[in-house]
């Protein structure tokens, strides 16, 4: 470069020190110039963020990643492109995939992965929460009725009415509609409620009696599945 040639300053560079803003062209040309060379070192790392990202829908692992290589975001993102990384795309859910849904929904996502891998599938935990908001489902994940609390607990559904009825379970109406006839309404039982209960009436259930997995699930907080 010749004396007294004038440069534009690049942008999006910051500048501490008079020294270092004389020598912000060199500086520039310079990360133009560097070559982002992979290691095996360097693509586990980028491998274990998309995995995080994909499977755990950890949006900072990329992030988290490029720091640790000192790589800019999008040399993260071109390298793991060439890795097959960036272009995923889980297939289509089947249709016993979707029946394995339903019927656990009462469970948190971990347990319903755990279930679908029992089958023979594997879904990301991305995949299992999105599925089951577009199907409506959310609400029935957030808590139980009084049949399904049943069916977990081991017990008769009357069982689980009763223990409403005496103050022991807090829950409250879903607002369906159904006359005394029908049934009556249909109880709503959120996940807090029951390990209220499970803690505080210890000796009005059989632990021998309740789904094992489920009560795991419960109790830990999704951790004894993960």
């Amino acid at each position: 470069m010749k004396r007294g040639a004038i440069v534009a300053e690049p942008k999006g560079l910051v500048f501490r020190t008079d020294r270092e803003h004389a020598h912000a062209p060199q500086v520039a040309a310079g990360a133009r110039r560097r070559k982002w060379n992979a290691t095996e070192a360097i693509d586990q790392t980028i491998r274990r963020a998309y995995q995080k990202f994909i499977e755990q829908n950890d949006r900072h692992a990329l992030k988290r990643a490029a720091t640790e290589i000192r790589w800019p975001k999008h040399a993260v993102g071109k390298r793991a492109a060439e890795l097959g990384f960036s272009r995923v795309k889980e297939a289509d859910w089947s249709l016993a995939e979707v029946a394995i849904l339903e019927a656990n929904t009462m469970y948190g996502y971990e347990m319903i992965r755990k279930k679908l891998r029992e089958a023979g599938f594997e879904r990301s935990r991305t995949s299992v929460l999105q599925k089951r908001r577009r199907m409506g489902l959310v609400r029935a994940y957030d808590g139980y009725s009084a049949t399904s609390l049943s069916k977990l607990m081991g017990i008769d559904g009357h069982g689980v009415t009763a223990f409403i009825e005496r103050g022991w379970l807090a829950a409250e109406h879903r607002g369906t509609g159904r006359t005394a006839a029908q049934g009556g309404d249909s109880y709503y039982i959120s996940h807090a409620a029951v390990r209220a209960f499970l803690f505080g009436h210890a000796d009005a259930w059989d632990l021998r009696k309740v789904e094992r997995w489920w009560f795991l699930d419960l109790i830990t907080d999704g951790a004894i599945t993960k």
